[in-house]
């Protein structure tokens, strides 16, 4: 019982240390490359827009 314990404990005190480093890794890498997408494709983001907004009155014409 007392082994089994001292794992539990050392479990739930390694848990939050793990959780706060995958949080700040998982952070880093979503805020990365949203800042270097964001970056580049405003160009590619106008011709996505631009394409279903010319096509949007054709369907809406059928």
């Amino acid at each position: 019982m007392r082994a089994s314990a001292q794992a539990d404990e050392r479990d739930t005190s390694r848990l939050p240390l793990l959780t706060k480093n995958f949080i700040e890794r998982i952070s880093l890498l979503t805020s990365l490359p949203r800042r270097s997408a964001n970056i580049p494709p405003p160009r590619r983001k106008m011709k996505l827009t631009a394409a279903p907004v010319e096509l949007l009155p054709c369907s809406l014409h059928f």
